[in-house]
């Protein structure tokens, strides 16, 4: 039978275990970075219903989408990312990088969280590169009534020179957009892992959702039909002292051919609270507390209901609210009580 110092040391375990949880809470948050080419597929079809299709299987709760159309001639003057949000049920950002065809070209955010704010980025050309202009979105969301996080998409520049040059303008501007806040940073850099511009994230103590022992299965995102190149990527922040802190639960590059890209998604850990936390300290505290009441209470009705049982050799006047036993009944009536307990 559970004894009066069993109860204690169970409420005790629950305290700890409760502790925890206030300084600590997290939730998995499915990103997806996918380069839908302007909803055309290998075969330059475009359907940007099955594109939305294959969005929504993955079930994402944040999106960034590079390649996309805006009312321009060759896809029927539709708003691609209107319509993706209407078909997946999320959201939908569009920023311009280039006027095309009538309407515009350039890149997106889809999401499920509330949106505070969006803010738009363009990269400086460089005077020798002709390559086409390259920027950036980003979408500030509320999680909770505590804790916001950043979204940024963007595309880079197949040009070396530009790629480093773009990946120092991006860092100077997520740490002016959010110093002090964490972020999931999606996008096509058309660059391998080992390229040298990715070391200015690292210095920055940026980290991507794969080199961090999370992905499963080949990480090659391009091209769809047979990959053999990673260009694609989730990076977020590594360091600690955020008040928000993410960390890649799991990564894998999904079976796709509705682009000439395969989409990445990544489940990302978001953790708050800390022991510095005044929240977390604060609801730790209410909880210990509730379980000293909880368990003061429990061990006195254990105690009574110990002292209600009959003892060895004791003699039951008839009458009473307790059954007559004698020394030769009392193991079989103890067993009972057992029992009963359980």
């Amino acid at each position: 039978p559970m004894g009066g110092s069993h109860v204690v040391g169970l409420l005790a375990l629950c305290c700890v275990v409760g502790v925890g949880n206030a300084a600590l809470v997290w939730r998995d948050m499915r990103v997806l970075s996918f380069n839908i080419q302007h909803g055309a597929d290998i075969s330059y079809t475009v359907n940007i219903t099955r594109t939305a299709m294959e969005i929504a299987s993955l079930n994402p709760d944040l999106v960034g989408l590079q390649e996309v159309d805006n009312n321009t001639l060759r896809d029927g003057i539709v708003d691609q990312t209107t319509q993706l949000g209407e078909l997946t049920g999320l959201w939908g950002e569009f920023s311009e990088t280039i006027p095309f065809q009538g309407g515009s070209y350039g890149i997106a955010a889809l999401g499920v969280f509330p949106r505070i704010d969006v803010r738009h980025f363009h990269f400086r050309k460089l005077v020798n590169v002709t390559q086409e202009p390259r920027g950036a979105i980003a979408v500030h969301m509320k999680l909770d009534d505590r804790h916001t996080l950043w979204l940024i998409n963007t595309h880079m520049s197949l040009v070396q020179e530009e790629l480093e040059y773009d990946v120092r303008e991006l860092i100077t501007w997520v740490h002016e957009l959010a110093p002090e806040e964490n972020f999931l940073l999606t996008g096509d850099f058309n660059a391998l892992p080992n390229n040298p511009a990715f070391t200015t994230f690292h210095e920055a103590q940026w980290g991507y959702m794969w080199e961090e022992g999370c992905g499963v299965g080949p990480p090659e995102t391009f091209r769809a039909d047979d990959p053999s190149m990673k260009i694609d990527y989730v990076w977020h922040s590594v360091r600690q002292d955020h008040p928000l802190r993410v960390k890649c639960k799991y990564a894998t590059v999904e079976n796709s051919v509705v682009s000439d890209h395969r989409p990445l998604l990544a489940i990302a850990t978001i953790e708050w609270g800390s022991g510095d936390d005044l929240f977390a300290i604060l609801a730790a505290v209410g909880l210990i507390a509730g379980c000293l009441v909880v368990g003061g209470v429990s061990v006195i009705i254990w105690n009574r209901r110990q002292q209600s049982l009959p003892r060895r050799g004791q003699l039951i006047v008839e009458g009473t609210n307790v059954p007559v036993i004698t020394e030769a009944q009392y193991p079989q009536y103890r067993a009972l009580q057992e029992v009963e307990e359980l």
